[in-house]
């Protein structure tokens, strides 16, 4: 704002003379609203009288603080603006801090989600060797060859089990690629070592490039028909148990790939005559082909120990008849024949009954015990024969 000429200097401030006389003598009212700046910081008792006796005694000197107040006054507008800028400035700069604090916060919380995720999976894949335990080592599989020594299937299931349960032992790819290379040999090995080579075409990715690779080459293109004609041969043997049938009717009905709602069917027709007509009952009821299996376990071993009963029955029955004796002999019968003919110049026969024996021994009569006949030439065969019956049964006649 640009400041008027000094008052001395101004024409109009040396041409007008004030005139106390036109002043009036009456104060004005005092204006309502928003104070005005005033001089009360230089003259404390600046009121009505105070300006009417300023401008009486010193005119020049009034208009002089008047005009330096108006200054003052637009001066002190003009800062406050400035500070209300800078206020404004402040505010939206502050405004722009919080929101920038704001998205730091996102992106700190999105960065520490990230970083726990992160080690969450780091302690799964590799786990701290003084905070977590191992599991258990399972033994190793046998070392595979070329597939006679065992199964290429058999050997596969093994190493996956082995990798799965082991998984906190082999972490990453490389290390099970390297378990993998270490239990494969001889013809095998050959198969899959120009794989492992650095410098490979078509080096293994996984695990699983190798398990592959050597079921393709030990895998029997024709074990589907194989087995297919190893079930329909299999019945069951008369001699054999449910037990060992069944386990080799699993194993070719799943190699074979029958459908599990004819396994019962096949299952039946393929017993034993007397285990079917057993089971026949239970073959027609409303069950399972494990039910229907255990019920034949059950029957088997009872026609089992039936036969068995049976077999001694009629071993007994038959010795018996052929007049021996299950019992077992004593020690007089164990006695070895001196010689095989007796004096009479016969060859001496087996009897059943001691005394016998020893009178065939002797070449004596069986009826009177004398020597130079036998016992159908003796003369006292039709009086004494009751009594010789008697010695031997060892009881006395009726």
């Amino acid at each position: 704002m640009a400041r008027p000429l000094n008052p001395e200097q101004s024409p109009e401030a040396q041409s007008v003379e004030p005139d106390a006389t036109s002043v009036s003598d009456a104060e004005p009212e005092p204006r309502t609203g928003r104070p005005r700046h005033s001089l009360a910081h230089e003259e404390p008792e600046f009121n009505f009288e105070y300006l009417k006796n300023a401008f009486a005694q010193n005119p020049q000197k009034l208009y002089q603080q008047i005009t330096e107040a108006l200054y003052n006054r637009d001066d002190a507008q003009e800062q406050n603006a400035t500070l209300q800028a800078e206020a404004i400035a402040h505010q939206e700069e502050a405004l722009a801090q919080r929101q920038e604090m704001a998205e730091l916060m996102i992106q700190n919380e999105q960065l520490q989600s990230e970083l726990l995720q992160a080690l969450r999976q780091s302690r799964q894949a590799s786990p701290e060797n003084g905070n977590s335990k191992k599991t258990t080592k399972l033994p190793d599989p046998p070392v595979f060859t070329d597939g006679t020594d065992i199964n290429i299937n058999n050997w596969l299931s093994r190493m996956r089990k082995k990798l799965r349960s082991n998984k906190d032992h082999f972490p990453t790819e490389d290390m099970k690629l390297a378990y993998a290379e270490g239990r494969i040999g001889g013809e095998a090995a050959t198969h899959a070592e120009e794989r492992f080579k650095e410098d490979a075409t078509e080096p293994y990715e996984t695990v699983e490039d190798l398990f592959e690779h050597l079921h393709m080459i030990y895998t029997n293109p024709n074990r589907l028909f194989t087995a297919k004609n190893e079930f329909k041969k299999l019945y069951m043997k008369k001699d054999q148990t449910f037990h060992d049938f069944y386990t080799k009717f699993l194993r070719l009905a799943s190699e074979a790939k029958i459908a599990i709602t004819d396994q019962k069917y096949e299952l039946y027709t393929k017993l034993s005559f007397s285990l079917q007509k057993a089971v026949i009952t239970n073959y027609n009821s409303d069950n399972t082909v494990q039910e229907f299996a255990k019920q034949c376990t059950i029957f088997d071993q009872s026609l089992k120990a039936i036969e068995d009963r049976e077999g001694r029955a009629t071993g007994r029955q038959k010795s018996n008849k052929n007049g021996t004796t299950s019992k077992e002999p004593t020690e007089t019968s164990q006695t070895p024949n001196v010689s095989k003919v007796n004096p009479n110049g016969k060859e001496i026969p087996k009897y059943g009954s001691e005394l016998r024996q020893q009178l065939s021994k002797a070449g004596k009569c069986f009826i009177c015990q004398e020597s130079g006949h036998l016992m159908r030439d003796c003369p006292k065969r039709q009086t004494e024969v009751k009594v010789v019956d008697t010695e031997e049964s060892g009881k006395e006649a009726p």
